[in-house]
């Protein structure tokens, strides 16, 4: 196309005393902000929150978690180097026993879950020293055995570090299946953590190992081993060979297995809420484009004098389709950096108002996560769409012939 030529015609059309967009026009941009925008940070939070969950789960429970049911006699030190020489992927391993029991504290009764670990090899594998809010880091053992809990039993019965608390676990009698007997044990909380989880948070306790090993009569007895792994997005694929590896006995299950409704729920909202919102952004280009189509009809003259100078039909709906698309990447500039606001304020308004009820949510904070294929596939479906609403009054301007445009002249 030559560039003199089109560089006249886009002059001789945007310049004119007739305004490229109405005032309806702008409302309809507006509208194109506005979509794209809630688009960008409805994105950004179904991203976090997957992004959020994902993690919270990894820190607490690792990348894989195998529970052993055999009657092998086996050290959990000798599993782990098993596992790892089995298998690359493997970075190290944890032992753990979880039992539950009651606490009580200050008048107060609830259910929990204690879990027990080996403080020499928690680091290696869970993050849960990042996630230390008040106190300190440890587990250790001995005559008051330290222990670990979760922010909403804090807060719920009112503990401090420092603060002794009671838990009942109940014992299975030898003699009798169906009857139990009351085992007390006394922790002294070292530190707070927030598990980034709502149940974890209101049910996790975390203390030695050798402790719990102790109040449950189980002697060097484990539930399970928690593995962590070089890469957390390999985890379900490694776990048919952990099982050839393992054999009969073990029950393998990886991070996404123990909320695999929710992560599911997830992905179905994604998409859901991405054409929903994206209605808005439809309707706004197609306002946009009938906002072009009037300016076509209000410039037949200008378009006539255009094809007297041997301005083409393809060039010329080139050149309309190209002013659409001009108004759709400012719509979406404008609409990216609207949701980016949005994002910081949703930020905001989570830290100081706290919005998000976590035991509706299962988090009560989302780490907003802006990913770019995401932003990229809204500005390109958003341009596709501002491109196709502008053909119809573009290819009305180009059937119109150069008598048609200077009749009424």
């Amino acid at each position: 196309m030559n560039l003199t030529l089109f560089w006249i015609a886009s002059r001789l059309l945007s310049s004119s005393q007739r305004k490229i967009l109405t005032l309806t026009g702008w409302v309809s941009l507006l509208g194109l902000v506005l979509g794209v925008g809630s688009l960008v940070v409805s994105m950004a939070v179904i991203s976090g929150f997957e992004s959020t969950l994902k993690k919270s789960v990894a820190d607490v429970a690792g990348h894989v978690n195998i529970l052993k049911f055999s009657n092998e006699q086996i050290t959990w030190q000798d599993l782990v180097e098993k596992i790892k020489k089995s298998d690359d992927l493997v970075e190290d391993g944890v032992p753990f026993i979880s039992i539950e029991g009651v606490m009580a504290h200050k008048g107060k009764l609830s259910g929990v879950m204690m879990q027990g670990l080996d403080p020499a090899s928690i680091q290696k594998v869970l993050n849960l020293s990042t996630r230390l809010v008040k106190g300190q880091f440890q587990i250790q053992g001995g005559e008051e055995p330290q222990a670990l809990i979760g922010k909403g039993i804090a807060q719920h019965f009112g503990v401090n570090i420092g603060d002794q608390i009671r838990i009942v676990v109940p014992i299975a009698s030898e003699l009798e299946v169906n009857q139990f007997r009351r085992r007390l044990v006394k922790l002294k909380v070292a530190g707070i953590l927030d598990l980034g989880k709502f149940e974890y948070d209101q049910r996790m306790i975390f203390t030695n190992i050798e402790t719990v090993q102790q109040v449950s009569e189980i002697g060097a007895q484990y539930t399970g081993i928690l593995l962590k792994l070089k890469d957390i997005d390999q985890a379900r694929a490694f776990i048919p060979r952990l099982e050839k590896t393992l054999g009969n006995g073990y029950r393998i299950r990886d991070w996404k297995s123990v909320n695999e409704p929710l992560f599911e729920a997830v992905k179905i909202e994604r998409v859901v809420i991405f054409f929903v919102i994206f209605v808005i952004i439809l309707a706004a280009s197609f306002n946009v484009a009938s906002s072009l189509y009037i300016n076509v009809v209000q410039r037949f003259s200008e378009i006539a004098i255009l094809k007297s100078f041997g301005l083409s039909s393809k060039q010329l709906v080139r050149m309309l389709s190209l002013q659409s698309l001009v108004l759709g990447g400012i719509g979406c500039g404008l609409g990216v950096g609207v949701g980016v606001l949005l994002c910081f304020g949703f930020s905001w308004l989570q830290t100081e108002f706290g919005i998000i009820p976590g035991s509706v949510y299962k988090v009560d904070h989302i780490d907003i996560e802006i990913r770019f294929l995401d932003v990229f596939i809204i500005i390109v479906t958003t341009l596709l769409i501002c491109y196709l609403a502008s053909l119809a009054p573009a290819k009305k301007g180009a059937r119109m012939t150069t008598v048609e445009g200077l009749r009424y002249e």
